[in-house]
């Protein structure tokens, strides 16, 4: 069974009912018949703030606690401290971080030069890229 597994307030739900669902299961169907499409793909939303004494609770307590010394389980608190606390964990994790803001910067590339208000050295230079960067954004969306 392959299962996507989101945390997710439950926002788009009527006023309360994100009170009392802890776990909505999703799964496809076909609108014109309403049987269910037999994929093995479920969604799982998960209501993050029911933070109570359960697994689930200590769980969605853990995800989002900042400290890995306030935390329920020992293997995550263990991963989240080598991460914040660990001078290894802290390089990775700057590492990944670091090709993150990449990855954004190159979006918020491409959507500039979709745009056309602004040169490529303005791009580069307001998102702090290299200018062959942006021409290389800008030659791929001509040939797109």
């Amino acid at each position: 069974m392959t299962t996507n597994f989101m945390t997710k307030c439950l926002e788009d739900y009527p006023k309360g009912v994100e009170l009392m669902l802890r776990i909505i299961i999703i799964d496809r169907t076909i609108k014109e018949t309403g049987t269910l499409f037999h994929d093995k793909a479920h969604i799982i939303y998960v209501n993050r703030e029911i933070k109570d004494d359960t697994p689930l609770g200590r769980l969605m307590h853990d995800l989002s606690c900042a400290d890995p010394d306030d935390m329920n389980y020992k293997e995550l608190a263990d991963r989240a401290r080598y991460f914040k606390k660990d001078r290894e964990g802290q390089k990775i994790m700057s590492k990944i971080m670091e090709q993150l803001l990449n990855e954004e910067k190159i979006e918020a590339a491409k959507r500039m030069l979709e745009r056309g208000k602004m040169t490529k050295e303005e791009i580069a230079e307001d998102l702090d890229l290299p200018l062959s960067v942006v021409e290389r954004l800008e030659n791929d969306l001509q040939m797109a």
